[in-house]
């Protein structure tokens, strides 16, 4: 076809690809050629503008060129219609024919040139051509990657330097060049925008014929890396933020392969596992994620990256194009430069919203959300910025991060927590078809109190709620599991329901001719609901029955047995007959094959009355709490099982068996039974404890026995509050009565006791509950009327037999308490009043200038100053006795007669701790009143469900001790102190503010058993002699024993004149020293002071000591040392019966000791007591 030179039209044909062929693209299994009819017509040199080619097979590949084309692997030729089509001609133009490259034919005096457009050299390692080269002396031609050359110089007189690197200069004539032009480096890859051929005549012409110039690729080695790793983190709940997340696992997201390398440069390749490529291929990728990202849960493909140093550059897609763009790419050229493109896939976190809702203010609250008690909000969301969804708080949360520690603040124990999540997007992420369980992790499995909330989804929704309380009242199932069924009844062959049956009877009975034949059918049943199945074997198969029948006032009438006979046991006969009469009743039980384990005694059921005739069978009937107004009075049963759904966590249910006479009632809380079979084991009570624990209604202390009442209750009545399991199961059982002669009677005490808030480890006396209302068995007691007084209930009834548990119920100071009273004998029962609802963690605090400054009240420091500033007291309160958390308190300020002095609610809590401030001294508060609090549970609205028994403090508010005024409070002037020390009043009054010593007084019981407490005031002795002091300042009756008045004129006598100078020197450590102003004695001296103060107590009728509010003198030694010479009496006696003694020292040193001693038989006299004034307090002996 091309030796046709005459072609007139478009010749076409189609080859075959050979698929072994480096070239070939196996999807394109052929190709179509049209060789244009020019061809025939010209010669293989053809004018510009006149050439036209095929156009290329699709690979999206790059063409490197918009003509040209690749004759073997790695390289790509550049076609002369590129030129034609893309090239510009430099300096003068003149004809440039196009073939396979370029050329020039030109005159003398001409520089050509052609520059062609190259939009980036990135990814070419040489380039190649031929050139011929003709012309007349002289000729040079050259090639550049830039227009810059030297053509013009005259070649042979001298040459300037190279001009760039790759500039070739071509100066022989008739010559052919084969060139090759050293490898480009990084610069010449993102610097060179064209290449430049040019040729130069001087005086003669010359051509310059460039072919195949061929562009010859780099091989890049390629070379696929783990993404990056990412992070799920988990964050916590802190005032309604969520914190700064830490990783708490790290995953490799997926990974990255190769599918193909499309190439129009020869290289095509099929799954090539790190191919080699070239400039203008295309890499085509797939990724895959990993089984810890599956299906992309938590971070989708966002296509991929290529190293450059520590530094990565993104790709978007899953293919890469090694064209002129991709080497253009910042930073590209110099990540491939040295050969190798290490490529990673790059996978983006997928963001992820979150909202927790918390409906139910009423029953709990999440806690750290924000304090509930300053929000009405009921819900917490958070979104991510990337990606926000709603008006939420931002945070940078991601699919499969975890929020943590999630937890639930109950205000009832019955009713436990309930995490629901929920994900999906959209709308509809928060309905029941995307009830996303799995996303909670429950970390303590006992309670559920708090969980890890893995955010699974883009839109995760976690509802808390609270679980209603349930109160079930149902047969014992461990004594039930072998029953039997309610009989069939047939009255001369007609079948009837029993309350026909009763309308039926009760006609015969009255209708004389009437004489009814009476057929019963019953079986054996088992409990299908019982735990354990394989317990049916235990009682083997049917074997005998027994129908038992009793008079109305519960006498034997008849007994009459039955075998088990095609699948049932029947009975027959007529009532009239047998003797039957209107009212009586009928008990069944039946017979098993088997008997008792290590007895010869048959396996048989329960005996239980059954409906018969006109009669009943017994039941229960359950009363709602009074005033509750969410239940009904129930009846239930042994076959019917009362479940009281959304049971009152507050109230008492009171629980009346209905039983026919004869039979008695048992009663049993059962509620740790996790199993339902009716009883509790080891494992079973441990749970239940380990849930209280993690509730927070249970220290690490607890055991058993303070959760759960295990006796067994007799008696028709059982009183009983859900207040702290969920559900709450009393299990019951109906039993014969063992019939005796004897009236046995039940006698409680009931007593208080209590303590206080400082000192919760010292308990009141048991104090007789007088003005409570009582019931035992259900029925109202009063006080005992045979003499028994103080506290003590008595009762006699034939129900009660001896040794048995009844239970009775105390209503006191609006509390309800279960108490349990033994038949035969003395029943003591004390109600610990201050343990149901238990204050902790009081402070007291005075707050001045905006300074909170700690009292560290104790039992021992329980005083409260009345001064002009305000007092803040906080606490807490344990809830865990009654099953319920508090979320309001009262605090009760009463006077010194006992009343009610001030009353106030403190309002909710913040962050579970009470506050409550006032300034003592405006609210005109006195010494000696004290303080009481109450917890209470309120609604919503702020009315009260239940306010608990309050507790005392044990804090006494105080009169003002800030300074001692100590000289000038005497009424007569110490005057043998003023002769010696001069006119101390005048200068040295002693008017010093001597504070209070911090920390507690203290304490000690005196030969009269009265308590007491002291502090003791000093300055300038030393430790060792103010313990002395202290020591003797305690009351010493007896009459040889020294008081601290003895002692210290023994002291001043000449034995111990060393002794005495010793502790004054001992004093100038620290002396208070000061000059005299006047007087006979004009010299310096120095005091030391010690006074011991008594905090007056009394003690209640309780038994409870307290402050009294004031302080009283107790002792004093005051001590004046001076040197100079004193020549006046020794000793005298002050008018209000104050020893003095001067003494003089060998050295001329003078020392007056004044010492003090209250009367310790009568310390609360009121001249010892200590009067307040202006927030001074003097000493002032009457």
């Amino acid at each position: 076809i091309l030796n046709d030179t005459v072609r007139d039209g478009d010749k076409r044909f189609t080859v075959a690809l050979d698929r072994k062929n480096d070239n070939v693209n196996p999807e394109k299994a052929d190709a179509v050629v049209t060789i244009p009819a020019e061809e025939g017509k010209k010669s293989p040199e053809v004018p510009l503008n006149t050439l036209e080619v095929t156009p290329k097979q699709n690979t999206n590949a790059e063409y490197i060129t918009r003509i040209g084309d690749s004759f073997s692997k790695g390289t790509w030729t550049i076609n002369g219609m590129d030129f034609v089509l893309d090239a510009k001609s430099i300096y003068d133009i003149v004809p440039v024919y196009c073939t396979n490259g370029i050329r020039y034919e030109i005159d003398s005096y001409t520089k050509v040139g052609t520059a062609y457009p190259i939009s980036s050299l990135g990814g070419v390692d040489t380039i190649s051509f031929v050139l011929y080269q003709t012309g007349d002396y002289p000729y040079v031609s050259s090639f550049s990657l830039d227009r810059a050359n030297d053509l013009i110089l005259f070649p042979f007189i001298f040459k300037t330097p190279t001009l760039n690197k790759y500039y070739i200069r071509f100066d022989r004539y008739y010559s052919t060049y084969d060139v090759r032009t050293p490898s480009f480096d990084a610069n010449a890859w993102k610097n060179t925008k064209e290449l430049v051929f040019s040729a130069y005549s001087w005086y003669g012409r010359g051509g310059s014929d460039f072919r195949k110039i061929t562009l010859n690729l780099k091989e890049f080695s390629t070379k696929i890396l783990q993404p990056a790793t990412l992070q799920k983190k988990k964050y916590s709940l802190t005032n309604g933020m969520l914190s700064k997340g830490a990783t708490y696992q790290e995953y490799i997201p997926g990974s990255l392969y190769v599918k193909g390398v499309y190439s129009n440069v020869g290289n095509y390749q099929v799954s090539p596992e790190n191919p080699k490529v070239y400039r203008s291929d295309r890499i085509e990728f797939g990724y895959q994620y990993s089984n810890d990202n599956p299906n992309g849960k938590y971070a989708r493909f966002d296509g991929f990256e290529i190293k450059n140093g520590n530094n990565w550059i993104p790709f978007s897609g899953t293919e890469l194009i090694l064209n002129a763009d991709f080497f253009n790419k910042t930073g590209v050229i110099d990540a491939v430069i040295n050969g190798t493109i290490e490529i990673r896939p790059r996978f983006t976190k997928i963001p992820a919203y979150v909202q927790i809702n918390f409906n139910d203010r009423n029953n709990g609250w999440l806690k750290n959300a924000s304090d509930k008690n300053t929000t009405e909000r009921t819900y917490i969301a958070f979104e991510n910025s990337a990606d926000p969804f709603f008006m939420s708080a931002f945070a940078d949360l991601y699919v499969g991060d975890m929020l943590e520690n999630l937890t639930a603040e109950l205000v009832y124990a019955a009713k436990p927590p309930v995490w629901t999540s929920y994900g999906g997007n959209g709308y509809y992420a928060y309905t029941s078809a995307y009830l996303t369980p799995n996303s909670i992790i429950v970390t303590d499995p006992y309670a559920n109190m708090t969980i890890n909330y893995v955010l699974e989804n883009r839109s995760n929704g976690l509802e808390l709620n609270f679980r209603e309380q349930t109160l079930v009242v149902s047969a014992n199932p461990n004594t039930f599991k072998h029953g039997v069924t309610p009989p069939v009844y047939k009255l001369d062959g007609k079948e009837y329901v029993w309350s026909a049956l009763a309308a039926e009877m009760d006609r015969a009975w009255n209708t004389p001719d009437l004489n009814p034949l009476l057929e019963m059918e019953w079986n054996y049943q088992f409990d299908s609901g019982f735990p354990d199945q394989g317990a049916r074997q235990e009682f083997g198969e049917p074997v005998k029955s027994y129908l038992t029948v009793f008079t109305l006032d519960g006498i034997q009438r008849g007994q009459y047995s039955a075998t088990y006979e095609n699948g049932a046991f029947r009975f027959s006969g007529r009532p009239k007959e047998l003797g039957w009469e209107p009212g009586d009743y009928a008990t069944i039980y039946i017979e098993g094959s088997n008997k008792l384990s290590g007895t010869n005694i048959s396996m048989k059921t329960q005996e239980v009355v059954i409906d018969f005739l006109s009669s009943t069978r017994d039941g229960i009937f359950i009363t709602p709490p009074v005033g509750d107004p969410n239940s009904q009075p129930v009846a239930g049963g042994i076959q019917s099982p009362v479940s009281i759904v959304n049971a009152n966590p507050l109230g008492y249910y009171g629980m009346q068996a209905i039983l026919s006479p004869g039979f008695m009632a048992k009663w049993q809380d059962k509620s740790p039974d996790i199993n339902g079979d009716g009883q509790y084991d080891n494992s079973e009570y441990d749970k239940a404890l380990k849930r209280f624990k993690a509730m927070g209604f249970a220290d690490e202390r607890a055991t058993r026995l303070d959760f759960f009442d295990e006796k067994v209750y007799y008696g028709n009545y059982f009183s009983y509050r859900p207040g702290y399991f969920n559900p709450s199961k009393i299990f019951y059982t109906f039993e014969r009565k063992q019939y005796g002669t004897a009236m046995w009677h039940v006698i409680v005490g009931l007593y208080e006791q209590y303590c206080t808030v400082l000192n919760p480890t010292v308990m009141s006396y048991d104090l007789p509950i007088k003005d409570g209302e009582v019931y035992i068995n259900g029925k109202r007691i009063y006080d005992a009327a045979d003499g028994i007084i103080d506290g003590k209930y008595k009762d006699i009834d034939p129900v009660y037999q001896d040794g048995n548990y009844y239970q009775g119920q105390l209503w006191y100071r609006g509390q309800t308490y279960n108490f349990a009273g033994q038949a035969g004998s003395f029943t003591p029962c004390t109600f610990t009043t201050s343990s149901l609802m238990t204050p902790f963690e009081f402070r007291a605090y005075v707050v001045q200038d905006s300074k909170e400054t700690n009292l560290l009240l104790t039992e021992k420091n329980s005083g409260v100053p009345i001064q002009d500033a305000t007092n803040k007291f906080t606490y807490r309160i344990n809830g865990s006795k009654a099953g319920i958390v508090p979320n309001d308190s009262r605090i009760r300020i009463y006077d010194n007669d006992g009343n009610v002095f001030m009353d106030v609610r403190t309002g909710a809590p913040y962050s579970d701790e009470f506050s409550y401030s006032l300034n003592p001294l405006t609210e005109r508060i006195k010494p000696g009143y004290t303080m009481s609090i109450s917890g209470i549970l309120a609604d919503e609205e702020g009315k009260i469900l239940q306010e608990y028994p309050e507790v005392r403090v044990g804090l006494v508010f105080t009169q003002n001790l800030s300074g001692l005024d100590i000289l000038s409070s005497f009424k007569t002037p110490i005057k043998p102190v003023i002769n010696m020390l001069g006119k101390i009043n005048n200068e040295y009054d002693l008017g010093m503010d001597v504070a209070m010593p911090p920390g507690d007084p203290e304490t000690y019981i005196d030969v009269n058993g009265l308590k007491r407490k002291t502090k003791t005031i000093s300055f300038g002795y030393s430790g060792e002699y103010v313990k002395r002091f202290k020591e003797k300042a305690k009351d010493d009756t007896t009459e040889d024993k020294s008081s601290n008045k003895d002692d210290l004129e023994n002291e001043t006598e000449g034995k111990n004149k060393e002794f005495v100078t010793a502790k004054v020197n001992e004093s100038r450590e620290n002396p208070k020293g000061k000059s005299s102003g006047g007087g006979d004695f004009h010299m310096p001296y120095e005091i030391s002071l010690a006074i011991t103060l008594e905090i007056g107590q009394k003690q209640g009728a309780d038994g409870l000591w307290n402050d009294d509010g004031y302080h009283y003198f107790s002792s004093l030694v005051l001590m004046a040392t001076a040197k100079g010479k004193y020549e006046k009496s020794k000793s005298f006696m002050t008018p209000v019966g104050i020893p003095v003694t001067i003494t003089l020292s060998v050295g001329g040193s003078a020392t007056a000791i004044i010492a003090a001693d209250a009367d310790h038989k009568d310390p609360y006299n009121i001249k010892y007591k200590l009067d307040s004034k202006d927030g001074a307090v003097s000493i002032n002996p009457a």
